[in-house]
């Protein structure tokens, strides 16, 4: 049994064929947006497209969205063309060589790239990526009308009847002349390209194919043979980006550039922070199908988040992440929130920012602003807190000024009013002195001058106390005192 290689026949038949063909069809560019463009055309909802895969590394692969197929393009060589055929020759013999083996999925749609296409592996992939994905997406146009007509047909045939269908041809080649192409369009006619595209797609899971929408709570559960659970938390889970204990590091991105200082481009920053998500339901069926594991699932929230928080952060000021810490931890929920749904099928339901980080010599500066602002303010308390001692000194002022003019006028007062009574009692002594007087006089029946007689006596006797005496008597010999008087000191 003679080994042979597809794909060499049809790249030999290319080059035998020359110039003036109009048969082949055009070759669509390894371009996303071609791709996408040519699947939007044929019947691909305008929600899903093709993008980019960078490369194999864990972090560029973490930077596709869900996929449920996949379109690699290489180089076809000498050495490929040995392994096809070796491959070719293994499964004409019922035997499985380097991975190639007969597909049984009753599900699964091929078609055979037949001669007469030219350089239209592109599109034959295309096909292959998108119609293989009826079990997770809906389609409708003209590639569910072809595969629904091709169902029952071999590969084959199918590759035949899809040579004739001109509005998949049409489709195709509209997209492979879009302004969106990057390289120039190949000639109709021209030679092979020696590359060629290959589909992977999902094969849907054991032997029926059948994916439950129906989601259990944990415990108990019978099952029937090759069946299983795809388990995901009943609650709340938490994604975490932190150096303590977080399943990724903080968030290292940049604010938005600061008013005052339009051209710095922002800050570097790195947000600590922390999100709970919760599956629903209705929709687990759908993750499963998007990422097929659990973690897979989680790591790709991770990732979707993680961009937001990033993307979110750039929209704020450095001051903001001061003063409106709680505002920009809505808007981050809100917006993970819209991402995780439409594109992890689960609900975001809190969000806090644990911790924000800036540059050393970017903290030191803010400190420095932050602790004259608060020094201008304390100056500013403490002259209002001069202002109120001052006024107290003034109202004390005023006070002590009423107090003394009030002290004053008591004084002043007082003094009168002593003096009137000093006054009043010397008139009410004297007055009682003269009453007694005439009272003794009458009494002891004296004259006046024997009154005066008494008066002297007693000022003798009032003043005997100081030891010295002076006082008036009459002349010896004489009968009257009024006549003549000498001075004795006793």
């Amino acid at each position: 049994m003679e080994a042979v290689d597809e794909l060499a026949k049809i790249n030999d038949q290319l080059r035998k064929q020359g110039a003036g063909s109009t048969g082949p069809w055009l070759a669509l560019e390894s371009n996303p947006q071609i791709f996408t463009d040519f699947g939007h055309r044929i019947g691909l909802p305008t929600t899903l497209e093709f993008c980019d895969v960078l490369g194999l590394d864990p972090e560029l692969l973490q930077l596709v969205p869900p996929a449920v197929a996949c379109v690699l393009l290489f180089p076809c060589s000498e050495p490929i063309y040995a392994a096809r055929r070796v491959q070719d020759l293994a499964l004409r013999e019922g035997r499985c060589h380097l991975g190639a083996s007969v597909a049984t999925e009753p599900d699964l749609f091929f078609l055979k790239q037949v001669i007469g296409f030219g350089n239209a592996c592109g599109t034959i992939a295309c096909l292959h990526a998108i119609s293989n994905c009826r079990a997770w997406i809906s389609l409708r146009g003209p590639l569910e009308t072809f595969v629904c007509s091709q169902a029952s047909a071999s590969p084959k045939h199918r590759g035949e009847a899809l040579l004739e269908d001109t509005t998949l041809r049409s489709s195709s080649e509209s997209a492979a002349a879009s302004t969106a192409a990057q390289t120039a369009l190949p000639d109709r006619d021209g030679p092979p390209l020696d590359h060629h595209f290959a589909a992977f797609v999902r094969s849907r899971n054991f032997l029926t194919g059948n994916i439950s929408e129906k989601a259990e709570r944990g415990g108990i559960h019978f099952l029937g043979p090759l069946k299983t659970f795809f388990t995901v938390p009943a609650g709340q889970g938490t994604l975490q980006w932190s150096w303590k204990s977080g399943d990724r590091p903080p968030v290292q991105t940049r604010t938005g550039a600061d008013p005052q200082d339009p051209d710095s481009g922002g800050q570097p920053i790195s947000i600590s922070c922390a999100v709970q998500v919760r599956f629903v339901p209705d929709m687990i069926q759908r993750v499963y199908l998007s990422f097929g594991s659990f973690e897979a699932a989680r790591q790709r929230y991770l990732l979707l988040a993680g961009n937001v928080v990033s993307n979110t952060a750039q929209e704020y000021t450095p001051t903001d992440f001061w003063s409106k810490r709680d505002v920009i931890a809505a808007r981050m929920l809100y917006k993970i929130n819209h991402t995780l749904w439409h594109q992890g099928y689960v609900e975001a339901m809190q969000f806090e920012i644990m911790k924000v980080d800036f540059a050393k010599q970017f903290e030191d500066s803010i400190t420095a602003v932050q602790v004259a602002e608060q020094a201008k303010v304390v100056n500013e308390y403490e002259q209002q807190v001069q202002q109120v001692v001052q006024h107290i000194s003034v109202l004390q002022s005023e006070n002590q000024a009423a107090i003394a003019n009030i002290s004053a006028g008591a004084e002043a007062k007082a003094k009168e009013i002593k003096a009137a009574a000093r006054r009043d009692a010397f008139n009410l002594k004297q007055g009682m002195k003269a009453q007694k007087y005439a009272e003794l006089r009458k009494a002891l029946e004296l004259s006046p001058s024997q009154m005066g007689e008494y008066f002297k006596v007693k000022s003798v006797q009032g003043q005997s106390s100081q030891g010295k005496v002076v006082v008036g008597l009459p002349s010896v010999g004489k009968s009257s005192m009024k006549d003549h008087s000498v001075s004795g000191e006793l």
